[in-house]
């Protein structure tokens, strides 16, 4: 199922222009912070994003990250990680772990006519996310019970859940 996925974000490196000081997607230019403080910001640039024709952007902050997905008219939208779409392209989640309060985070997405809505937010503490992927309506989660295992190290103890999305 994973293999799906590698052919949806193509890497490729003529659709920016990447300089230590910003970063240029289709003309939109974003300014890097390279101050080593809580106000820094890097830009790169991740991919493009076949299905929808959008580029995505990482940025990275002091302690933490998001993504914006940037469409041909340099709309941009902001997600917490990066997208996860479902073959029919109907639908992407995003997922990430909340490092200081020890959750996981999925958020899914409807696409309708290269429109993106934000239609459901779901934390749990039971269990961290590393992985997943979809099959049809069905995301298959790889997690674990606990960030860290007892020497300090991430947890590898994984299990799998599979969370049906609903029509």
């Amino acid at each position: 199922m994973k293999k799906i996925y590698d052919p949806m974000i193509e890497k490729n490196d003529k659709r920016f222009i990447k300089k230590e000081e910003y970063l240029n997607v289709n003309n939109k230019i974003y300014t890097n912070n390279l101050n080593d403080n809580e106000f820094m910001k890097i830009y790169d640039y991740y991919g493009y994003w076949k299905p929808l024709n959008r580029d995505i952007i990482t940025v990275s902050y002091y302690e933490d990250s998001e993504v914006k997905i940037q469409d041909d008219k340099n709309n941009t939208i902001t997600l917490q990680a990066i997208p996860y779409i479902n073959k029919a392209k109907t639908q992407f989640t995003t997922f990430y772990i909340n490092y200081e309060e020890s959750k996981s985070i999925i958020d899914l997405y409807e696409i309708k006519n290269n429109h993106i809505k934000h239609i459901f937010h779901f934390e749990t503490e039971k269990w961290i996310i590393w992985d997943l992927v979809w099959n049809h309506n069905i995301l298959y989660i790889k997690v674990t019970h606990t960030i860290w295992n007892e020497k300090g190290f991430f947890s590898t103890d994984y299990k799998y859940k599979k969370l049906v999305i609903e029509q």
